[in-house]
C-alpha cells in the first residue's frame, strides 16, 4: 500500500495499526521523517476524531522536533494544539521560536513571537492572562541593551525626596 493511500485512510477516520506506519517513521533521513510526521499529523487532524487528534499532536510534536522547530510547522502545530485546548503547548512553541529569533538578533521577529506567546490565551480562549517569564524578559533585555539611552540624572533630582517612575507596558488592560 502506498503512503498516500495510508494517509487517505487516516484522514477518512480509519484506525491504522502502527505496524503500517513503522516503515515510514523509520526513514533514514531526518528531513524525510519530519515530512512523514507532518503528513501524518495533517491526516489525523483532518479526520476530526477525538482519538485521532491526540495522535495528530504526537506526530506534529515529533515533526516539530525533527525539523528543529521550523516556523513552517507553526500553523498546523497551533491548529492541532488549539483543537485539544492545549494552550500551554502553543505558548511553548511561540516561546521557542522567539528565543531562536533572539539568539539570531532579530528584534522584530523576536517581539512578534513573544507577543504571540503572551497573548495566546487571549487568542485561543478569550482570557486576559498575563505572565512573566524570566527567559523571555532576559532575551528582550539583551536585545534592547545596545539601544538604551543612558541619560545623566539632573542635579537636584532627589532634593524633595520624590521619584517618579513610569513603565510602558504593551497591551496591559
Amino acid at each position: 500500500m502506498s503512503f498516500d493511500a495510508l494517509l487517505s485512510r487516516i484522514a477518512g477516520g480509519e484506525s491504522v495499526p502502527s505496524s503500517e506506519l513503522l516503515p515510514y517513521l523509520g526513514l533514514e533521513e531526518r528531513a524525510q521523517r519530519a515530512h512523514v510526521n507532518t503528513l501524518l499529523a495533517e491526516s489525523y487532524f483532518q479526520s476530526g476524531r477525538e482519538a485521532h487528534l491526540r495522535h495528530a499532536r504526537v506526530f506534529i510534536r515529533r515533526a516539530w522536533l525533527l525539523s528543529e522547530f521550523s516556523p513552517d510547522l507553526l500553523p498546523l502545530y497551533t491548529q492541532i494544539h488549539a483543537a485539544l485546548d492545549d494552550i500551554a503547548g502553543i505558548r511553548e512553541a511561540y516561546k521557542r521560536l522567539g528565543m531562536a529569533a533572539a539568539a539570531r538578533g532579530d528584534v522584530s521577529e523576536t517581539l512578534g513571537y513573544f507577543d504571540s506567546w503572551q497573548y495566546a490565551y487571549m487568542q485561543f480562549k478569550s482570557l486576559d492572562q498575563y505572565e512573566y517569564d524570566l527567559d523571555v524578559l532576559e532575551a528582550v533585555d539583551r536585545l534592547a541593551r545596545p539601544h538604551r539611552l543612558a541619560p545623566r540624572p539632573r542635579a537636584g533630582l532627589l532634593k524633595d525626596g520624590k521619584v517618579r517612575a513610569a513603565y510602558l507596558v504593551k497591551g496591559v488592560t
